[in-house]
């Protein structure tokens, strides 16, 4: 099962992103936030923070955002 662990605006960092998690074996997805039922929205999206909401396997939620904090140069 995917959850959504991300929302912001740059589609092309998202496919980056679902590109090098990919590599590491890892399901992802990227969807559209104006297209989200409402009632599927979590508290912390808002339109402000991006049209994109970038999803990840949720049994590898972790590792999979330890990942993606390194990626996006969170994490050192």
């Amino acid at each position: 099962m995917l959850i959504a662990v991300l929302q912001m605006d740059d589609l092309d960092a998202l496919k980056s992103a679902k590109r090098h998690l990919e590599k590491n074996g890892y399901i992802t997805e990227i969807g559209s936030f104006s297209e989200l039922p409402k009632s599927q929205r979590k508290s912390w999206m808002t339109p402000k923070n991006g049209d994109f909401i970038f999803y990840l396997e949720e049994d590898k939620y972790q590792a999979g955002m330890e990942i993606l904090g390194t990626f996006f140069g969170y994490n050192s």
